[in-house]
């Protein structure tokens, strides 16, 4: 099997929790994980979805040999994780159930996707979609909202933590 060329590597504030997080939402298979020296964070964890790798670790200093900081850190995340599924709904409620907020409902969309958004209790906004038929192209500019805030989303000061 090839390894895959592009590997996603999360850095969230408890590295142990995301891993179990997304095993149970996104129905992950673990991989191979190790603690930092102090036994206490993530150094590396692998994730599989799928056959393909996510690699999740915690926060280090610059000190530490760290480069990257978390959404917590950041005061937010320039990254959204699309999760292309057969039940966007089940994904949707599996991650609330745990702790995520949503951002947007779940709903049948123009382009002919069921399509929600979340933020998950590391910060990271995950967009759980699937295709609900196959929409014509030709067809999207009829059904496409007239205004870009007809849109169903929750009012974004309840998604802050």
């Amino acid at each position: 099997m090839q390894e895959d060329q592009f590997v996603p590597h999360l850095i969230v504030h408890d590295g142990m929790a995301a891993l179990r997080f997304y095993q149970e939402v996104l129905g992950a298979e673990p991989g191979h994980h190790m603690m930092a020296p102090d036994g206490k964070r993530l150094m590396h964890g692998e994730l599989i979805i799928d056959g393909h790798k996510i690699f999740v670790s915690d926060e280090f200093t610059a000190a530490e040999g760290g480069s990257c900081s978390t959404p917590r850190t950041l005061g937010g995340s320039c990254v959204r994780i699309m999760l292309m599924t057969g039940d966007a709904d089940a994904v949707v409620e599996r991650a609330v159930a745990r702790g995520a907020k949503v951002l947007m409902p779940v709903q049948d969309m123009f382009w002919g996707a069921r399509y929600g958004q979340i933020v998950d209790p590391f910060g990271l906004s995950v967009i759980s979609g699937g295709s609900i038929n196959n929409c014509d192209s030709r067809a999207r500019p009829r059904r496409m909202p007239r205004r870009r805030n007809s849109l169903r989303r929750v009012n974004s000061e309840s998604v802050t933590s």
